[in-house]
């Protein structure tokens, strides 16, 4: 499928990629509604590259370990052992694998931790400051509640505040790219196409 626009996030996200890979960790969040194209844009950007694509859904702290030791082996080849149960016990384990082995790790819908456990930011917050420098990640945080990832990154009294590297912020696609994409799909598409495809990307942006 064809990709579209986002030539300057694409940028953005490849130039921090080469930053965490051969200097230090770098923390990319990325914002934006739902089905604005975050994790298409996220995951396009780490194509060839060693990645952990992690989906943060609500469920219990001990599930999604479950769940996530299992993608880390897939995705890594790596050994996780059975049994772990907290978030911060796995992203320790994370930043150990990316001292010798560098990789992107994707945390989508990053502010549902807060419907789950709260206290994992602060935990995050400790393991980064102690090894970001030393490890080779390109830790990339999306959420779609845009006020609460200001909140989570931008607001003092947070324990993740100044940590982030680069802040995403994607926009819905202009009216020249709905041409674009129109012209594509549908050469012979008319105004009354193109207000349809313009009004419903915008509600759903």
């Amino acid at each position: 499928m064809k990709f579209y626009d986002r030539e300057k996030e694409l940028a953005a996200l490849h130039a921090a990629r080469n930053i965490a890979f051969n200097t230090a960790s770098q923390l990319t969040v990325v914002t934006g509604r739902h089905r604005i194209g975050k994790t298409k844009l996220i995951l396009k950007s780490c194509e060839q590259t060693p990645t952990v694509y992690l989906f943060v859904s609500r469920n219990s702290e001990a599930a999604l370990c479950s769940y996530f030791s299992q993608v880390l082996r897939d995705s890594l080849s790596v050994f996780i052992p059975e049994g772990i149960h907290s978030f911060a016990d796995l992203f320790t384990m994370c930043i150990e694998i990316a001292k010798t082995k560098p990789f992107n790790l994707i945390l989508d819908e990053f502010q549902e931790f807060l419907n789950i456990n709260p206290s994992i930011y602060s935990e995050m917050q400790r393991i980064w400051d102690l090894n970001k420098d030393v490890a080779r990640m390109h830790l990339i945080v999306s959420g779609s509640v845009y006020s609460l990832m200001i909140k989570i990154f931008q607001d003092y009294k947070e324990p993740l505040y100044g940590r982030a590297t680069s802040i995403i912020r994607l926009k819905p696609f202009s009216v020249s790219v709905l041409k674009t994409i129109l012209a594509d799909h549908s050469p012979s598409y008319t105004n009354d196409d193109l207000l349809a495809l313009y009004a419903f990307h915008w509600r759903s942006a």
